[in-house]
């Protein structure tokens, strides 16, 4: 075998070396770290914080519920005291409030109440006089008539039989103006609501014989949204509300022009029982001390004469 010649063999190495050297992978870029704050291990000296972020604004804090069912309108009486809006109108803790002012308190004790006995015979329709007709079905004995004679019925001709008696008997007094039969009475018993001729209302409930039980949660429930409801659409619609020992809802029709005459009554040059005969004359004072509480509370009222002087504008205008 030939032996290479020298050069020649430098020759070989060399392009082996230039093989490998292109045969080699193409060098990455060198990743560099960032360089970190350099701390001593004995240094106390804090390395440098890093930015705070952008500070997140929390969004404007929602409407108040109770702002929102708040109702502008309308007028509000408890115990002879004028209550000015806006009104906002719940049911809380079994009762139904205005303002927080209870119009139909939670349920308390049981009070022993004066059992009606079944009448033997019909007392027959109740007798009215000028009188009577003035003091209103509150202080003029009705209730006691309807409800014996409701009694004599459900004992003759049945529960049912009763309730359409009753109903008719409602119909035909002199104050009642409209009647509305509630399709699910209070405890599963008949239930029936009336409006008067100057605005009042209320209503009677009656328990089927053998079927008196308390009504559920979910009954009395209801039966107090209802009421708050009935008492919200009467704000609503400009009608006032007087609370003390009787309730009187006026509607909106004339419930404006009523308040200023309840203010007038109550500012007049007479005796405080004068002017507390004249509001129960006048229908907006049904009990005798509903009636000396509003002469009281409503004589020096700076928010009921504001709202009263607005009112005697609007009345103006109209004309």
């Amino acid at each position: 075998m030939a032996r290479l010649r020298p050069k020649l063999w430098i020759l070989i190495v060399l392009f082996g070396i230039g093989l490998l050297a292109g045969c080699r992978p193409a060098e990455r870029p060198a990743q560099t770290t960032p360089a970190l704050p350099l701390v001593h291990p004995y240094d106390e000296t804090p390395a440098a914080e890093a930015p705070l972020p952008e500070p997140v604004i929390p969004p404007p804090p929602e409407k108040n519920e109770k702002e929102e069912k708040a109702i502008e309108t309308g007028f509000f009486f408890k115990d002879g005291v004028y209550v000015p809006p806006p009104y906002v109108v719940e049911v809380a803790e079994g009762g139904v409030s205005i303002n927080g002012l209870w119009v139909r308190e939670p349920p308390g004790p049981l009070p022993e109440r004066n059992i009606l006995r079944v009448p033997k015979e019909d007392p027959g329709p109740f007798k009215w006089t000028p009188e009577l007709l003035a003091k209103g079905f509150t202080q003029d004995g009705f209730d006691r008539n309807a409800c014996l004679r409701f009694l004599y019925w459900q004992s003759q001709y049945g529960f049912d039989e009763a309730c359409n008696r009753f109903e008719a008997y409602l119909k035909e007094q002199p104050l009642v103006v409209r009647t509305e039969r509630l399709r699910h009475g209070i405890g599963g018993g008949f239930s029936i609501r009336y409006w008067m001729k100057n605005g009042r209302e209320d209503g009677y409930s009656f328990l089927p014989p053998g079927g008196r039980r308390a009504p559920t949660e979910k009954e009395r429930e209801a039966t107090l949204q209802r009421i708050a409801q009935m008492y919200r659409e009467t704000l609503a619609r400009e009608g006032a509300i007087l609370k003390g020992r009787a309730e009187t809802l006026l509607p909106s029709g004339g419930a404006a022009k009523a308040v200023v005459r309840m203010f007038d009554i109550v500012n007049s040059p007479t005796s405080d029982e004068a002017r507390a005969t004249a509001l129960m004359k006048e229908g907006p004072a049904y009990d005798p001390k509903d009636a000396k509480n509003l002469v009281i509370g409503l004589k020096h009222s700076p928010a009921l004469k504001e709202r009263v002087d607005k009112v005697r504008i609007e009345m103006d205008e109209r004309e």
